[in-house]
């Protein structure tokens, strides 16, 4: 952990100073610590002592725009550039933590990560193929995702529920019956905790079936 957070800071500081940004490492310390789910930096040390939740470990890590944005305001006394520092930041975790990938926000989670990797799985892969209809676009979903806690506040697992459509486009000159052209996806991954950002999905049960009503409700 330690060593994430330092590279970063080191990246933020030297990006910043060459904007002419007036700012200390052990301030950007305390901001990046508040974007990895902290509310100081001396609490994200505290994580990565034997016995802790080592962020290192994570295979991805979902920031905290807010408590980043906090953070940063009390650091630079508000400073107008607040704005630049969450960002260069941000890009500073980023370099930091290739390959791995790093999203600022559950919903940029979801729509930049968890919707593609859905989308692509097997179980929806399987209800394609069983249809003669072609689906272009990525899973949409039909209502926000429900988790099964706060992100940042919960210690060991995390889960998260999400259900949507996919639209394709009807093939009426393949070989297969016309069963519809939208299939319903349901998911639900865990994951467990690797400090209060980073995550590693330990499972996951998808649903996947053509709903073969669709094209009937469309012509009545």
């Amino acid at each position: 952990m330690v060593t994430l957070t330092r590279s970063s800071a080191f990246m933020a500081s030297q990006t910043l100073a060459a904007q002419g940004v007036a700012i200390q490492r052990s301030q950007l310390s305390e901001v990046i610590a508040a974007l990895l789910g902290y509310g100081t930096y001396a609490a994200l040390l505290a994580d990565s002592r034997p016995g802790g939740h080592p962020i290192e470990a994570a295979e991805l890590y979902v920031l905290s725009g807010p408590l980043g944005q906090a953070r940063a305001k009390a650091v630079s006394n508000g400073s107008p550039k607040v704005d630049a520092i969450i960002q260069t930041c941000v890009e500073a975790i980023r370099t930091a933590a290739a390959p791995r990938r790093v999203f600022v926000g559950v919903e940029a989670f979801v729509q930049e990560h968890l919707v593609p990797e859905i989308t692509a799985s097997d179980e929806v892969a399987d209800a394609i193929a069983g249809s003669n209809a072609s689906y272009p676009d990525e899973l949409e979903l039909d209502q926000p995702p429900t988790a099964s806690g706060h992100l940042w506040a919960t210690s060991k697992e995390w889960t998260i529920v999400l259900s949507g459509e996919l639209t394709g486009e009807s093939d009426l000159e393949g070989g297969r019956m016309y069963n519809g052209n939208t299939i319903a996806v349901s998911a639900s991954v865990t994951y467990t905790k690797s400090g209060r950002a980073g995550l590693v999905k330990i499972d996951e049960e998808i649903g996947a079936a053509a709903d073969e009503d669709s094209w009937r409700d469309e012509e009545m």
